[in-house]
């Protein structure tokens, strides 16, 4: 695999977003992806669409060392729950960005006008507004195992993507959503959001919002 990075021009001396495919029986899919996040993972994704599935996405400098350890641990984690890696891709993700997330220190982030305005922001650059987009929500909570145990919660919920990154004042736990903007669905998502983050002693801090849909990560593993 790393020879064909290289091979395609990709720099692999500087950290990439690799994703691992794993197949799982729908009964333990979710819980899978949950248990990642416990474990220590940065970002689950869930495919149901064809074969149940979840993809990791894990930020490294692709060595032969370190992808033949990464494909070592998840395959034992995989064979533990009936499943094997199946596929593993390079580049296909974004790196983290710790400016990403900010305090939403003036409440804006939570007032129906913001709702509004994430749509009216999507009009303004030409954006289709009858496309499903990916919805990032993201929360903010006071200690990294917090963000992890707000984000193993998010899945069984129904949302299929998780990511639990770091930004500059402390952890994250972020939930993607996939719909179509309308303001009704923006609005009852931030709710029940900012209630889950409430009760778990985390804050709401808002959206970002990008008009592409996840790659498979299907690709033959190697």
């Amino acid at each position: 695999m790393l020879d064909q990075m290289k091979a395609k021009g990709v720099d692999t001396m500087k950290a990439l977003p690799v994703g691992i495919r794993l197949d799982f029986d729908p009964q333990v899919a979710r819980q899978a992806a949950a248990d990642l996040i416990l474990a220590g993972y940065p970002s689950v994704r869930l495919d149901m669409v064809s074969t149940p599935a979840v993809i990791v996405t894990v930020h490294m400098v692709p060595t032969h060392d370190a992808l033949r350890s990464l494909r070592a641990r998840l395959t034992t984690f995989a064979n533990a729950r009936g499943a094997d890696v199946v596929g593993i891709q390079a580049g296909g993700g974004i790196p983290p960005d710790k400016s990403q997330w900010k305090k939403d220190t003036s409440g804006n982030a939570s007032t129906d006008q913001a709702d509004q305005m994430v749509v009216d922001e999507m009009f303004a650059w030409d954006v289709d507004l009858k496309q499903i987009v990916s919805f990032n929500a993201g929360l903010g909570f006071p200690s990294e195992q917090a963000a992890r145990e707000a984000g193993a919660a998010l899945i069984p919920e129904g949302y299929p993507e998780v990511n639990v990154v770091q930004a500059e004042f402390g952890p994250v736990a972020e939930a993607v959503m996939y719909m179509t903007p309308e303001v009704k669905a923006i609005r009852k998502l931030r709710l029940n959001l900012t209630k889950f983050a409430a009760s778990r002693g985390g804050t709401w801090l808002g959206f970002h919002v990008a008009a592409h849909l996840p790659h498979t990560g299907k690709e033959p593993a190697s």
